[in-house]
């Protein structure tokens, strides 16, 4: 008798039928509409996000340049996303982010990785010129928009990004340092730059052997990278441990930081300590094992 079920297309076809139906009522429910094809039995994704009253994206429905990259985590704790795992549809990462709850990104590091994969694919079919010049077009709103809910999201919360990777948080007037939440491998890979751009200049300060010298030697260095805070510069020395080439990177990183433009709507903050600044460094290079393939992939900062 199983010989023969398995040999009987027509039993077997009333069979799978019958399975995609109920399938089909299990997760959409008996009023979904199913649509049957011959070789193709299954149904038409019923999104579970509603969009009354939601804005209508430009191309918020476009699947044509959907990231290849992303798999589905079985989850339901974010239903949108889901949606746009299924429909393919752009609009569904948006709203995906404008619900996004920036206290629980602890606790969504799988949906967030998404997140950045999605933004990721639409880089790098950019700079790799795999898109025509529609696709191209639409992948850089996608990013420019994305960029822009992600700001005005942060910006209501007090979160405050920038495109070092680092973000400024003000919670009760107390000012706090941290990593990007959406990606925290960029710091790093800024950290890694700067060490590589220095290490040319490690050699020669490693032959110096006084160390006033050494001291003046590093300003020359900085002058050839920045001549903003030079003075500010020069002071930190005094807290550096040659010895030390993570301390003299820091600093860099320090500099960088405090010569980057805030935003005309962030709170008003006194310049961020040097030590408080290192300390936090430390901590994150300490506390954090970075994955080096991610690293060498196109970066999102969700930064315009």
């Amino acid at each position: 008798m199983t010989v023969f079920r398995l040999y009987n297309g027509s039993i077997m076809k009333e069979e799978l039928e019958n399975y995609h139906k109920k399938e089909h009522a299990k997760r959409y429910g008996t009023n979904a509409k199913y649509k049957k094809s011959s070789f193709n039995l299954g149904w038409r994704v019923q999104p579970i996000t509603s969009i009354k009253g939601r804005r209508n994206y430009k191309w918020g429905r476009k699947i044509s340049i959907h990231p290849n990259n992303l798999a589905n985590p079985f989850t339901r704790r974010v239903p949108s996303l889901i949606d746009f795992l299924q429909t393919k549809e752009p609009r569904y990462l948006f709203y995906t982010l404008e619900d996004w709850e920036i206290d629980n990104t602890k606790e969504l590091t799988i949906e967030s990785d998404l997140i950045i994969k999605a933004a990721l694919y639409w880089r790098l079919m950019i700079f790799t010129n795999n898109l025509n010049e529609k696709e191209k077009k639409m992948a850089k709103h996608f990013l420019k928009t994305i960029s822009n809910i992600s700001q005005n999201k942060l910006k209501k919360q007090n979160y405050w990004l920038y495109k070092d990777g680092l973000m400024h948080i003000y919670d009760n007037n107390n000012f706090k340092l941290k990593e990007n939440i959406f990606n925290k491998t960029l710091y790093y890979e800024f950290y890694i730059n700067f060490k590589e751009n220095l290490k040319i200049y490690f050699r020669e300060s490693d032959s110096i052997m006084d160390i006033d010298s050494k001291k003046q030697y590093w300003i020359k260095v900085y002058k050839t990278f920045s001549k903003n805070k030079i003075n500010k510069f020069k002071k930190s020395l005094s807290f550096i441990n040659f010895e030390n080439k993570d301390d003299i990177i820091i600093l860099f990183l320090y500099l960088n930081h405090i010569c980057l433009k805030p935003d005309k709507s962030e709170p008003i903050h006194s310049e961020i300590d040097y030590e408080v600044f290192r300390c936090f460094t430390k901590k994150y290079l300490d506390n954090n094992s970075f994955n080096k393939n991610l690293i060498d992939n196109v970066s999102v900062t969700l930064t315009s």
